[in-house]
């Protein structure tokens, strides 16, 4: 389980998206999973989510990815605008 008190705050705009980040996962599964990874440091990989205590989808992330995940709250129009702008998808 996630801890709330430990969980990074959602995302309320736009973070600039490291392309090397963006590209640990695919078009197909970013849409699927409705999730934009967006920059990795120290190693562990964030990633922009509508349902960032989704552990199923965070443990698929991190064996795609072979990194740590961070899974961060993003609202869904914010969200769409990053499929949109990273995976060319919505």
């Amino acid at each position: 389980m996630i801890d709330a008190a430990t969980s990074p705050e959602p995302l309320t705009r736009k973070p600039a998206v490291d392309a090397d980040a963006a590209s640990r996962i695919g078009a197909d599964q970013a849409t699927r999973l409705r999730a934009v990874p967006f920059a990795i440091q120290s190693g562990v990989l964030h990633v922009a989510m509508l349902e960032p205590n989704d552990l199923d989808a965070i443990d698929e992330i991190a064996i795609t990815a072979d990194l740590p995940v961070q899974g961060i709250l993003c609202e869904q129009e914010l969200l769409g605008e990053l499929l949109r702008e990273h995976f060319g998808t919505t």
